[in-house]
């Protein structure tokens, strides 16, 4: 493809050699009412690997001659016989809202940095606005002083993480409700930290429905697969953490539909 710039650009005659044929083109300005000539001009080369020359006659009477040019690339021919390699690209910039005329947005990067001597390359970028997608994260109960985020929790919040998905340029915003409760209300770990032999009790503080799930998490936030909870009583859970390594690990105890987040230390054993 080519792309003929410079004065009386839009009414020139072109030839093309390569591969030992002649193609002849021409770019009209317009030749019937309302319309215009393709730009660039296409000109097919089959089997040829390389452009031998391009001679470009303008009607202004200039004539321009490009030589050794490479195939199935679009080159800019410019009136003072320089030729520019042009590259597309294509960008996502990820914004909170769109506005109500979202349309792409064009730049040209011009690279001075020559190619075979005697080309310059020209990026047009394509810059494209999306927004975030948001969803709604479930609730969770955590006791007063627990950290989330970094930061220790002293009243109700509301936090947003990115979720990075598959198939997505933008990340998810995900909005996670978190209500402090009292000490009095939420279920209450002992011991904690948890010494190398002890196991770690969960006094839930009121009766058990089916709805209870007790999970362990490494920090990092990864999922443990620890033995089945034992019942010392009606209202208490224990779980025996002596498998696991000394460290900091956060216990999830989802009761009611209500979660409750804990940070529990592990002693070395």
């Amino acid at each position: 493809q080519l792309a003929i710039t410079g004065p009386a650009r839009l009414t020139a005659r072109v030839r093309v050699y390569a591969g030992g044929r002649r193609h002849l083109r021409e770019v009209d300005g317009g030749s019937s009412y309302l319309s215009q000539a393709n730009v660039p001009i296409h000109a097919g080369l089959g089997a040829a690997t390389h452009i031998d020359s391009v001679t470009v006659h303008r009607t202004d009477g200039s004539r321009s001659v490009y030589r050794n040019l490479p195939a199935d690339r679009l080159l800019e021919l410019g009136y003072d016989g320089g030729v520019t390699l042009v590259t597309h690209r294509t960008r996502t910039t990820c914004v909170a809202e769109l506005g109500p005329l979202n349309r792409p947005q064009y730049d040209r990067l011009l690279d001075s940095a020559t190619l075979a001597g005697t080309q310059a390359t020209l990026t047009v970028l394509r810059t494209l606005r999306e927004a975030y997608p948001r969803e709604e994260g479930v609730p969770v109960t955590v006791t007063p002083g627990t950290v989330v985020g970094g930061r220790p929790l002293l009243r109700d919040t509301i936090l947003t993480d990115t979720l990075a998905k598959p198939g997505q340029a933008c990340p998810t915003l995900r909005r996670t409700s978190y209500r402090v409760t009292t000490v009095g209300e939420a279920p209450r770990l002992y011991p904690n930290p948890v010494g190398g032999a002890d196991r770690l009790r969960i006094e839930l503080g009121r009766p058990v429905t089916d709805r209870l799930q007790i999970e362990v998490f490494t920090g990092a936030g990864r999922r443990l697969a620890i033995p089945p909870p034992g019942r010392p009583s009606g209202i208490t859970r224990e779980i025996d953490l002596r498998s696991l390594p000394g460290g900091v690990y956060h216990v999830r105890v989802t009761l009611d539909g209500e979660r409750y987040v804990y940070p529990v230390i592990r002693g070395e054993n």
